[in-house]
């Protein structure tokens, strides 16, 4: 039972993580797909003129020519698992001494001996095996003290256009083949991050959520932008070609309904989003927290 249990669980992780990813197709919805992202950089409040900075999940580019906007002299390192991706966001960028590239799983990343003042992430870490634990894990060990951690990741616990994957596929009798699939999304409440993962390790924290109703202009179009990031999991599962076929023709359909074409021929599609900004204490913070701690201590009678 326990073998069969492990094995379970590496494949799911292999399902969830299985990803095929196509720049042109990404960037075939890149308006709303940056907007995100702008938004996100807005609300960061760096101290410092050039901050050091790492673009996690960095894909084609769009949100890091964002930063390099922002924080035009800053030394910027560019980091994703997809050599397709890397080289999109080779080509987007204005390339300098200062833009750096590194192909990288996150787990890697977060082990490296590196650290920035300014760790940002936009729609890229919810692919991770425990999401929650990789963004803890980048806050204490990638963000220097007085630094800023800043991710989006998509929030589809509640979106018909994710919900749809599970019954299409009950539709044609292939529920069986997704039991072990992991839609990457955002997993917890605000409450759980202030409560478990970050808050206890924060100087401050903030949390948000964003729904944006997206309008899509052309045929099938939420099957298009959703084919492209949540759905591939589903579709490796599904594995053979007359299966992904019954299922893509199936979800356009039901898509269609749930997102009806308009009479100008655009679709409304809302998509929520993520967001949080967490700030490491300084090192004067820490210093005193950690005082604070061994004087506590020696009250005890404990020996330094």
């Amino acid at each position: 039972l326990g073998r069969t249990l492990r094995a379970t669980m590496r494949r799911a992780r292999r399902i969830a993580t299985a990803a095929k990813w196509n720049p042109a197709a990404y960037l075939a919805f890149g308006e709303p797909r940056l907007q995100p992202a702008a938004d996100l950089i807005s609300r960061v409040a760096l101290d410092g003129k050039k901050p050091a900075i790492a673009d996690v999940g960095c894909g084609t580019g769009a949100p890091t020519r964002l930063l390099r906007q922002t924080w035009p002299d800053a030394p910027i390192l560019c980091v994703d698992s997809s050599a397709d991706m890397l080289a999109a966001c080779h080509d987007t960028l204005e390339l300098d001494e200062n833009v750096r590239f590194k192909e990288a799983d996150f787990d890697g990343f977060a082990k490296d001996n590196e650290s920035f003042d300014l760790v940002f992430s936009n729609a890229a870490l919810h692919w991770a095996d425990d999401a929650p634990s990789l963004i803890s894990r980048l806050l204490t060990s990638k963000v220097r003290p007085g630094g800023l951690l800043a991710v989006q990741i998509p929030d589809t616990r509640a979106q018909r256009s994710h919900q749809l994957f599970g019954e299409v596929a009950e539709s044609l009798g292939l529920a069986e083949r997704l039991a072990d699939v992991r839609v990457p999304s955002n997993q917890h409440d605000a409450a759980v991050y202030f409560d478990r993962l970050l808050g206890p390790l924060c100087e401050s924290l903030e949390c948000w959520t964003t729904t944006y109703v997206q309008v899509l202009k052309g045929d099938d179009p939420v099957f298009r932008f959703v084919r492209e990031t949540g759905m591939q999991p589903v579709l490796a599962a599904l594995g053979d070609a007359d299966a992904v076929d019954a299922f893509e023709a199936e979800y356009k359909r039901r898509a269609a309904e749930e997102y009806p074409k308009r009479k100008d021929g655009t679709t409304l599609f809302p998509f929520t989003r993520f967001f949080l900004i967490a700030r490491r204490p300084g090192l004067m913070d820490l210093y005193a927290e950690y005082s604070a701690y061994h004087d506590h201590q020696l009250e005890k009678g404990w020996k330094s």
